[in-house]
C-alpha cells in the first residue's frame, strides 16, 4: 500500500498531491500562504490526521515546533529542490503531502496546492 502511495506521488510530477477522493484542497479551505496551524484545524475538521511521510528526502530534519514537518532535499526524474513537507491521511487511506515554506515572520504557511 506504502510502495502504491509512493508511486502515485511521483507519477504526478508535484509534490502536493490532489486527495483521490474528488475534494481539491481549495475545497477543503486550503490556500495558498495559508498559516499551517489553520490549514491542520481545516483538515482534522474533514477527519484528516497527520502521518509520517514517504517521500525519499535526503538530509532530512524535523521542525522542533511541529515535529511532522520534514525539510531536506528530494531528488527524483521529476524533481531536484529543497522541500518542507507535512502529510495527511484520512480514514479511507486517501494521502497526500502538503508542500509548506516559512514566511517573513517566520511562521509556516502552505507554499503551493
Amino acid at each position: 500500500m506504502r510502495l502504491l502511495r509512493l508511486s502515485m506521488m511521483i507519477l504526478n510530477c508535484c509534490l502536493v498531491t490532489v486527495p483521490t477522493f474528488g475534494q481539491s484542497l481549495e475545497d477543503m479551505g486550503i490556500t495558498v500562504n495559508q498559516k499551517y496551524t489553520q490549514a491542520i484545524r481545516r483538515l482534522k475538521a474533514k477527519n484528516f490526521r497527520s502521518v509520517p511521510n514517504n517521500l525519499d528526502i535526503k538530509n532530512a530534519k524535523h521542525d522542533k515546533k511541529f515535529p511532522e514537518i520534514t525539510c531536506g532535499h528530494i531528488k527524483n526524474d521529476v524533481v531536484d529542490k529543497d522541500i518542507c513537507v507535512s502529510a495527511f491521511e484520512d480514514k479511507d487511506h486517501n494521502f497526500f503531502d502538503l508542500e509548506l515554506k516559512k514566511n517573513a515572520h517566520g511562521e509556516w504557511v502552505v507554499a503551493a496546492l
